[in-house]
């Protein structure tokens, strides 16, 4: 080896190599600050969304209660109970057996379900979900009886007193608060979240009303903020099934999520895998009771960016 090329190689091991070390470093520090603040961006994102979310169900929770307060119907609960005053009890059971056997049997075709879809009170309330079609999946009200007395659609029976979201909501004439995560909504092909309020009258519960929203416009809520750029937004239970997401190619949540999601009941951030591409995932609790037909400890707001 000549003089001048050990000069060279002494020059790359004194000069050059040091220096690309120190390059590769640096860049690896600059990766590493740029994901931790990609990751808190995101994880604030997630925080920010849940909290909109919150305050769209509890907007949607006001509006029930206030349009529970509405003297019509308030008025139409009180005369459709009066129609079981003074009956025995055995009687009134027979007597909404009959009806809901029917209503079963003819569905759309039964005379009374037509009957009650069209009445005064069924007008009120499809005038109502006009306002804004796309925010509302159905509305009905049942008396004290748990019977149907009003409706936007024909629902698939008559009696209602025997649903879960029923009795919480009437609590033995106590009247209480129910939200319904029932999922997907066959009657109206898409996803809904019930409200179930009492109707009061004298500071007893009188009948029940429901509203089902449709919860496609709470996942907008966070999927069309400009400034989160992110791939992928769901609203999952803590189990991992999905209530709503905007990624159609995922039907629940992955090992390591899940993971992670039952163990922190805050907010917070991972890195994982999706379709072979690394993603930072977001999450936070969203502070509600939401009653699920399906087991639950909780609802999460999920938002993912691909790397």
């Amino acid at each position: 080896m000549t003089i001048r090329a050990k000069l060279y190689l002494s020059l790359i091991a004194i000069v050059i190599l040091p220096g690309l070390v120190l390059g590769l470093i640096n860049i690896r520090s600059s990766e590493k600050a740029l994901k931790k603040s990609i990751s808190s961006r995101i994880q604030n994102v997630a925080i920010q969304g849940a909290n909109s979310i919150e305050t769209v169900f509890y907007e949607r929770l006001s509006e029930a209660r206030g349009l529970a307060l509405n003297p019509s119907l308030i008025e139409a609960v009180k005369l459709s109970n009066k129609s079981f005053s003074g009956v025995e009890p055995e009687k009134i059971k027979s007597r909404i057996d009959k009806i809901d056997n029917i209503w079963i049997k003819e569905g759309q075709n039964s005379k009374i379900a037509r009957q009650i879809h069209s009445n005064p009170i069924s007008e009120f309330l499809k005038k109502y979900s006009r306002i804004d079609p796309e925010k509302y999946g159905e509305i009905f009200i049942t008396n004290a009886f748990g019977t149907n007395i009003g409706c936007t659609k024909i629902l698939s029976d008559y009696f209602q007193a025997d649903e879960d979201w029923w009795q919480q909501a009437f609590n033995n004439g106590k009247g209480e608060i129910f939200i319904d995560d029932r999922g997907y909504d066959e009657s109206i092909k898409t996803l809904v979240t019930g409200i179930v309020v009492p109707i009061m009258d004298n500071g007893s519960a009188i009948g029940i009303l429901k509203i089902n929203f449709k919860i496609d416009q709470v996942i907008e809520l966070v999927s069309t903020d400009d400034q989160s750029k992110t791939n992928i937004v769901s609203l999952v239970r803590s189990l991992g099934s999905l209530i709503v997401s905007s990624d159609k190619n995922r039907d629940g949540l992955s090992e390591l999520e899940l993971k992670v999601m039952k163990t922190n009941e805050g907010s917070g951030w991972i890195t994982d895998f999706h379709q072979n591409s690394e993603m930072i995932i977001g999450f936070s609790p969203v502070n509600l009771k939401i009653n699920t037909r399906v087991p639950t400890i909780g609802v999460m707001l999920r938002v993912g960016l691909t790397l």
